[in-house]
């Protein structure tokens, strides 16, 4: 019996030491691309996905602020409802939005936050449409695990 039960804590010593390496990993990949963001102003892909910090309330409750969203590239035309992650200049500077899509008038994209009471002024542009937000719900957030709740 004793065999059983050293054979099954290896087991698991093994398994966790393989997680733990694995989500340094990610942790690292997700530094690597924000510095290269930063510095580029170009977002980077790896196989179609990219993590996302929320770092607004605008998608609460749907997203809250401090989760982890995963975005896969965009291909095709989003669908009404979907929560898109898309680029806007702002002063000069490029800031990615993830906000649901709610209509194309012409060739814009007409948006809204969840949270927002009004529309995205004037629409978006489908070469500003990044990919399609996919929110990890399992994922504490950061507010979460700051606050230790």
């Amino acid at each position: 019996m004793k065999k059983t039960s050293t054979r099954t804590n290896r087991w698991f010593q093994v398994l966790s030491t393989v997680l733990c390496i694995l989500i340094t990993f990610f942790c690292l990949y997700v530094i690597a691309i924000s510095i290269h963001e930063k510095k580029t102003g170009t977002p980077h892909f790896i196989l179609g996905w990219k993590p996302v910090l929320v770092l607004s309330g605008s998608m609460e409750p749907t997203i809250p602020k401090g989760a982890l969203m995963i975005v896969r590239e965009q291909t095709n035309d989003p669908v009404p409802g979907d929560i898109i992650l898309f680029q806007i200049e702002e002063r000069e500077k490029r800031y990615m939005v993830a906000h649901r899509f709610l209509r194309k008038e012409g060739s814009r994209y007409i948006t809204k936050g969840d949270y927002n009471e009004t529309e995205d002024p004037g629409g978006i542009k489908r070469e500003d449409i990044l990919g399609t937000v996919i929110y990890v719900p399992f994922v504490d957030t950061l507010e979460e695990a700051r606050n230790g709740t």
